[in-house]
């Protein structure tokens, strides 16, 4: 009903002569013929004026907000226009989203080399050329190992290593996010004799992405895992990100509770760094609540960032979910989230990611030193 709505409110910000399109999924695209760059910026400005005001559907009120990306022609031909305003949209996301960006030179270098990126990051998810990297979640009370999450790696054979937060962000605008969900849950599979070595009660978090949620076979993907007996429901978990959660919060709701029932639990990741609303807690089928690390880094010199982790925790524990803090780095840190009550933390304090044959190590070291003292090198 909503992209109905979108479609007719599109039409009424246009010319008679302009064709309005749904491209695929949310996105539409407009084409103005006999249009320089002054009037196409007229446009958007009306489409953005469309949207200030609500829709109305069967009774419900509902905001959108919306992005625009501009390209002009000529030069270019008309896949490329399309690809250019894509990109700018994009950008304009990037920006804080709900505003207007033309694509320029930087953008089309940009575009370009997600392009180029997303072709070799199909062709590797092909040929299993990317790694998992595991890193130790560690119980604050106890300093047992709880766990670990899993974190894709990919060393490109011209580019050499390449950031995860730049293929993931790849994979996820080029619709490839889905495929790396699949391989990596395949991986960890794969992984699990490895890693009952270090870890004999084995429990791994696998991160699913924003657009694999909204996906209906999601559920036939977690569950094919299970059938060589190479792994079990219960040495599993998804980690799903807050905001991935709340772009449709029905359908992450029911999705996730399909697949408890199967006995797969999930985590809400980057916690507060999405809509941050705590009301929406109670409805989730989430055993795990996971701190992001922009709260973490500041907690022992900003009064906000503890307050916030405070609550959070005290929130957590009353929901009866494990609380688990991203990115601690300082032993002082890792002193204030013991005082608040914090279940398990993770990051370069304890390790860094590891590859699989690694982590026995790491488990040992970690299980038989100090941590009040000790940092990982």
């Amino acid at each position: 009903q909503l992209l109905v709505h979108v479609g007719q409110r599109l039409i009424s910000a246009v010319r008679p002569e302009d064709t309005v399109a749904r491209f695929g999924g949310d996105g539409f695209v407009i084409v103005c013929e006999d249009t320089d760059e002054e009037r196409a910026h007229e446009v958007a400005d009306r489409i953005m004026a469309g949207f200030s005001e609500p829709f109305d559907l069967d009774g419900q009120r509902l905001h959108a907000r919306i992005s625009v990306g501009i390209a002009i022609c000529p030069p270019h031909s008309a896949p490329d226009l399309v690809r250019f305003a894509e990109a700018a949209m994009y950008d304009a996301k990037a920006r804080g989203r709900n505003r207007v960006q033309v694509f320029n030179a930087a953008l089309a270098e940009e575009s370009a080399d997600r392009l180029s990126l997303s072709n070799d990051l199909r062709d590797a998810l092909a040929r299993d050329e990317l790694v998992l990297y595991y890193q130790p979640v560690v119980n604050l009370r106890t300093g047992e190992v709880l766990g670990a999450e899993a974190l894709a790696r990919w060393h490109h054979p011209t580019r050499g290593p390449v950031s995860p937060a730049k293929f993931v962000a790849v994979a996820e605008a080029t619709g490839l996010a889905p495929a790396l969900d699949r391989w990596a849950l395949d991986r960890v599979r794969r992984d699990a004799a490895t890693l009952r070595r270090a870890l004999p009660s084995l429990h791994i978090n696998v991160n699913i992405s924003a657009t694999h949620l909204s996906d209906p076979s999601l559920e036939e993907t977690v569950l094919s895992v299970f059938r060589t007996g190479d792994l079990s429901v219960d040495e599993l978990m998804l980690e799903v990100t807050e905001s991935a959660m709340m772009a449709n919060l029905e359908q992450a709701r029911a999705v996730l509770e399909r697949l408890k029932a199967h006995g797969i639990q999930s985590a809400i990741d980057d916690f507060g760094t999405g809509y941050s609303s705590l009301g929406y807690l109670s409805r989730l089928p989430a055993s795990k609540l996971k701190i992001d690390r922009s709260f973490i880094e500041h907690i022992t010199e900003d009064a906000d960032a503890l307050a916030i982790t405070s609550s959070v925790v005290r929130l957590a524990s009353r929901l009866r979910m494990i609380t688990v803090a991203e990115g601690v780095e300082t032993p002082e840190q890792l002193a204030v989230l013991r005082d608040l009550g914090c279940t398990g933390a993770q990051g370069y304090l304890f390790s860094p990611a590891v590859a699989p044959a690694r982590l026995a190590d790491v488990v040992k070291r970690l299980t038989g030193t100090d941590r009040s003292t000790d940092v990982a090198s």
